[in-house]
């Protein structure tokens, strides 16, 4: 149940860049601002009248980039979270996992304050680790079904894991 010394450090090193996603994604329309001005300038209409003249083409480009964002943080990232190969992996990396006797398991479904659905498989990543755990999927925007053995761990040491310092967490 304890992390080790390595686990740890690395947990606080991911922890440390909790919102890099939100940055990435101002970083992208900082960059497609850029951009639009490279295009106005190039045109010779970086002015205001440039602007108005060429709001179309502006707009696609803000949109577009918006919806790229959108597309990653709403679908792309919470299908990585519920991969097949995580779920198989906490399978086989626990006794009684594939190939061996079934054992009692119960569920719970965790409410995780995460700042987007980018989170998810860090939070997924954290608890895979644990043994006992048996099953886990992320269901948008904030909630982690979690199978467990009842016999190796309780909801209240699934509570006390680190990664729910950062992302408080509260069964529901």
């Amino acid at each position: 149940m304890k992390c080790n010394r390595f686990v740890k450090g690395e947990m606080q090193m991911k922890l440390r860049n909790l919102f890099i996603l939100s940055l990435l994604a101002s970083l992208s329309l900082v960059l497609a601002a850029i951009s639009s001005a490279f295009y106005l300038r190039r045109q010779r209409l970086l002015s205001w009248e440039g602007v108005r003249r060429r709001w179309k083409y502006l707009a696609v480009m803000a949109g577009t980039t918006v919806a790229v964002n959108l597309l990653l943080f709403m679908v792309v990232f919470p299908l990585a979270a519920n991969t097949g190969l995580q779920a198989a992996s906490v399978a086989a990396a626990q006794p009684g996992g594939a190939g061996q006797m079934a054992v009692e398991q119960s569920s719970v479904t965790l409410q995780v304050q995460i700042p987007c659905a980018g989170h998810a498989p860090l939070v997924m990543d954290e608890l895979r680790r644990v043994e006992g755990i048996t099953s886990l999927a992320y269901r948008f925007p904030d909630r982690f079904v979690v199978g467990y053995d009842p016999a190796k761990l309780s909801v209240e040491q699934i509570l006390a894991l680190d990664v729910f310092i950062a992302f408080p967490a509260k069964p529901v």
